[in-house]
């Protein structure tokens, strides 16, 4: 009994030093499909309900489980129903961010005459390091297939988005229409860390921003988006008049800038 007692702890102990093994050892793909992108030589650095985090030949980059092909879901150990759940509570944590914000920045809805706007109503007062009033990040404009050059006589607004995010898929539509709003003043510029998205919010066949991959997150850094959707407005100068949430840069707001009402 004792030695049958023993043997069994010892198989137990070598189980569960193979199932440590297993679970340390990285997963890689020679190609992992997401949507209509394609990554080459993927090594996973972790996953969560939603999202598998990978490091690739080009960079390093995260997708929705949710877009992979069926057998690498399975690979993931992906669950449709806690995937969706976890959105449904991230959707909910951005919507309450949102309001917290507008709250925070009421002021610029305030039924005020539109001159009484400034510039420094859009200063971000939630950020210890706000770039309001600094350069803006560094760009490279030929990243956006549909610019010719960089706009040198305009304001840029960026939009950074993900198309698995409905507040940001909203915020898409948005800034569009500030975009044809202000068409003469104003260049809309959206940025991704997924190099497929551009096409994962059209309207009419055709994109309703410009979108280009920041795969590496470079841009978002400078421009400290922490979170999406997240905006920055600069000046022609390059230099930052906001940086938030699209949602406080109503058409009133933006007038207000773009004429250099005081």
């Amino acid at each position: 009994m004792h030695t049958a007692r023993m043997r069994l702890l010892l198989l137990g102990a070598v189980c569960l030093i193979t199932v440590c093994a297993a679970v340390g050892a990285p997963i890689r793909f020679n190609s992992l499909k997401a949507g209509s992108t394609v990554y080459k030589n993927v090594t996973v650095l972790s996953v969560n309900e939603t999202d598998v985090y990978f490091r690739h030949e080009d960079g390093m980059a995260n997708a929705k489980l949710k877009r992979l092909e069926p057998k690498a879901q399975k690979i993931l150990g992906y669950d449709a129903a806690a995937a969706e759940q976890r959105e449904q509570i991230h959707i909910a944590g951005e919507q309450t961010y949102q309001s917290n914000v507008l709250a925070t920045l009421g002021n610029v809805k305030a039924p005020a005459p539109v001159r009484t706007l400034s510039a420094s109503v859009l200063s971000d007062p939630i950020s210890e390091r706000s770039l309001v009033g600094k350069p803006g990040p560094a760009l490279r404009f030929d990243i956006w297939p549909e610019l010719t050059e960089a706009p040198s006589d305009k304001h840029i607004l960026l939009l950074f988005w993900t198309p698995w995010s409905l507040p940001a898929r909203k915020a898409v539509a948005h800034v569009a229409a500030l975009q044809k709003k202000f068409a003469d003043r104003l260049v809309v510029l959206g940025l991704n860390p997924d190099p497929g998205a551009a096409n994962d919010a059209e309207g009419d066949g055709e994109p309703l921003v410009p979108t280009a991959p920041d795969t590496d997150g470079k841009i978002a850094a400078g421009a400290g988006a922490t979170s999406v959707p997240f905006v920055l407005l600069m000046d022609p100068e390059k230099k930052v008049i906001y940086q938030g949430h699209p949602a406080v840069l109503t058409e009133v707001a933006l007038a207000t800038i773009l004429t250099g009402a005081p």
